[in-house]
């Protein structure tokens, strides 16, 4: 992941920052599944911080299964 140097993304960059499309960050908000957000003049905005607490809470650790 990179670093932005932003503190506050667009829903468009934080969608690229997490690898989702603005259209899935958008249905989860919707469905309160997403990352916290905030809007300033109409605009969706998603903090650094949020983005990233919301990525680590949602990692799937894949254990490989033992094949015989």
């Amino acid at each position: 992941m990179y670093q932005p140097a932003k503190k506050y993304l667009t829903a468009a960059d934080a969608a690229s920052y997490v690898g989702y499309t603005t259209n899935t960050l958008a249905q989860y908000r919707c469905r309160r599944l997403g990352p916290s957000y905030m809007k300033a003049r109409g605009r969706v905005l998603y903090a650094v911080e949020d983005l990233d607490n919301w990525v680590e809470s949602h990692a799937r650790i894949e254990i490989p299964s033992a094949q015989a």
